[in-house]
């Protein structure tokens, strides 16, 4: 009975494939059933087939196990991709092959898994096949000069360079590997899962935002069939990691991300806004400035306008000012092709659980809640679920790992496999406990990310304060890689910022559980200026721990005369008795954010009165809790072009 509701459900987001693929009709459309053992994969193509060997060991005894190092097979352009697939045992009934399968994509500077690792295990102990692959630019994929040269006739690698996750390179090379074991009668096609953290979380995310599509380089969709006997394919159920669904964003936030709306662009819902703050530490470490690393291959400078990896990192840096053609034309490249954000949601994701790390600095939260939100609102019969905690790039330390793969496992069981009870949806939470080496709090469950939000703590400051030029304090400090969620410093206020400081919470304290909202008048002279923003926990020992932070590219506005609101990065929190919040705005956040040049230099940070300031704090906690400073939420505040989100309607 689950099987065959998960095969209803896969069946309905593939209703386009009816009209698109009529002309296919002579074609062969179903799957041949192997009638035999697997000997061998990719055995269709002009590349040399892949072998797979029997196992014999007390754990993994009749897997098949297909791939070497390397084990390299002509993608849809011939780039030679390295691959790595595995088979549960040949049942001893009936047809082999026809496997349910989970696709494991890897982490930005890794490379394919083996069969033997605990992930790829984790699921051919279940009954899944599992597919990997090397993305191109990688290691054997071409990404090292050995592997780029001395090929075989049918391999090039001409675009064998890093396309970060372009939706029509790296998401299409997998795309068509699948589509080859399909061929073969390997795969079901009805039964294909996603998964992968960071780089492969990013990968994944797409490959379910597309679902039964095919990205094309000239940008068109198409549906996803097989490449010989065109058989429809389809994402089944996904469980992205630690990803971005805006992969512009999640690299140069400009502060457009609000929690509560239906669609939350890059610029805006009416393209107004700026090209945002470059986080200096996560760009660099990420991208790089250097292209001679020896595991990885990147397009010349200049060459690709969709891969060009190291002029985005320089047109992003200072100095600015940032609003110029190349800098706008880069981050239309990013959201357009690299984002799972942005594809044409005509049709349905597929089935998705979505993980992120509270104290994430590169993925936080946000990145999953924009993409909650646009679903739940333009498909709100679509699954989707998240799970948050202590997982993820620093500042985490993944204690969360455990209760994070359990739910994966649910998720991709029925809607992979169609076996077992529906997984919730919703949200899970594990939340901030200090030190890091004690468990997280939690699990706590919510219906909705709307529904974490009982009451708020807010703040009112009219009287104007200014942001100097210069003058961040411990920045180092509570940056990767030196920070963990449980850093503090010393909480005496910087005169260089403007700060403020909520009443002391009493009577059991209250939970933080959401992004905090800042809605402010600026003062905005320069072109490049910038805000940076802090969310602080207050001690009585005088010493403050990091709660949320985030970067606004404010409008130029010279009089300060508009409201202008962003939000921090969310995170879940409790505020103890005799502790206070205090928001602290500063010229940067150096170095997890780019440090603007100082004058003279015409694209140098000016300073920024800041007036009218409010300061709006989600709580798990009803109103009249902790010595009434616990208050009913605040309408929301919408900006032009925006809308509240489904759950936020009510």
């Amino acid at each position: 009975m689950a099987e065959n509701s998960s095969r209803t459900r896969g069946l309905r987001g593939r209703a386009c494939l009816t009209a698109c693929i009529g002309a296919l009709a002579g074609a062969t459309i179903l799957a041949p059933v192997a009638s035999a053992a697997i000997p061998s994969v990719f055995t269709a193509m002009s590349s040399e087939a892949v072998t797979c060997s029997i196992q014999t060991g007390a754990s993994t005894v009749g897997q098949r196990w297909c791939g070497g190092s390397p084990s390299r097979v002509a993608t849809w352009d011939g780039t030679p991709i390295d691959v790595s697939v595995a088979l549960p045992p040949e049942p001893a009934l009936g047809p082999d092959g026809n496997f349910p399968v989970v696709g494991i994509y890897h982490a930005w500077g890794a490379s394919k898994v083996v069969p033997a690792g605990a992930n790829p295990q984790r699921f051919l102990q279940r009954g899944y096949a599992v597919f990997s692959m090397t993305d191109r630019g990688w290691a054997q994929s071409c990404g090292t000069p050995a592997s780029r040269s001395g090929l075989p006739d049918w391999a090039n690698c001409d675009h064998g360079y890093i396309h970060v996750d372009h939706q029509a390179y790296e998401e299409r090379d997998a795309q068509y590997l699948l589509g080859q074991l399909a061929d073969e009668g390997v795969i079901d096609p009805d039964r294909i899962g996603a998964t992968g953290a960071s780089y492969g979380g990013i990968l994944s995310v797409q490959l379910a935002a597309l679902n039964d599509r095919t990205r094309l380089p000239d940008g068109s969709l198409v549906p996803w069939v097989s490449p010989n006997n065109h058989i429809p394919m389809h994402i089944a159920g996904a469980t992205p990691g630690r990803f971005s669904s805006d992969t512009a964003y999640a690299l140069v936030p400009n502060g457009s991300t609000l929690d509560y709306v239906a669609d939350s662009p890059y610029f805006g819902p009416l393209g107004d806004l700026r090209v945002g703050v470059q986080k200096q530490t996560i760009l660099n470490g990420f991208y790089g400035n250097t292209p001679t690393p020896t595991n990885r291959y990147y397009a010349p400078v200049g060459t690709d306008p969709s891969a060009d990896i190291v002029d985005w990192h320089d047109w992003t840096s200072p100095p600015g000012p940032f609003d110029n053609a190349n800098t706008i034309g880069a981050i239309d490249e990013l959201t357009a092709m690299h984002s799972a954000y942005y594809v044409d949601d005509s049709v349905a994701p597929a089935p998705m659980l979505m993980s992120n790390g509270l104290w994430d600095d590169f993925v936080p939260p946000d990145e999953a809640i924009r993409y909650y939100n646009k679903i739940r609102t333009d498909h709100p019969e679509t699954p989707v679920a998240m799970f948050f905690g202590d997982v993820g790039h620093a500042r985490s330390s993944d204690r969360d790992l455990a209760a994070e793969t359990a739910l994966e496992d649910a998720w991709l069981d029925y809607y992979v496999k169609g076996k077992g009870p529906p997984p919730p949806q919703g949200v899970e939470v594990h939340a901030m406990t200090c030190p890091t080496t004690v468990p997280t709090a939690g699990p706590y469950h919510f219906s909705s990310y709307a529904d974490m939000e009982k009451g708020e703590v807010r703040l009112q400051h009219q009287a104007a304060q200014t942001i100097q030029t210069t003058g961040t304090q411990f920045g180092t400090q509570l940056s990767q890689p030196a920070a963990t969620s449980c850093t503090k410093v010393d909480a005496t206020d910087n005169p260089a910022a403007a700060s403020y400081r909520t009443n002391a919470a009493s009577g059991g304290g209250y939970t933080v559980a959401g992004s905090a909202t800042v809605l402010a008048r600026f003062k905005v002279s320069g072109p490049s200026d910038q805000v940076a923003a802090r969310l602080l926990d207050v001690g009585p020992d005088g010493l403050e721990q990091l709660v949320e932070r985030g970067l606004l590219r404010p409008r130029l506005d010279k009089t300060g005369a508009a409201i202008q609101v962003f939000q921090l990065h969310p995170n879940v929190f409790h505020v103890e008795d005799g502790h206070v919040l205090k928001l602290e705005l500063l010229p940067d956040d150096y170095p997890y954010s780019i440090l603007n040049p100082g004058s003279p230099v015409a694209a140098a940070q000016h300073p920024i009165e800041v007036s009218h300031l409010r300061l709006q704090v989600p709580v798990t906690d009803t109103p009249g809790a902790s010595g009434e400073l616990v208050r009913d939420p605040a309408e929301k505040f919408l900006p032009p072009g925006y809308v509240l989100a489904r759950d936020f309607q009510g």
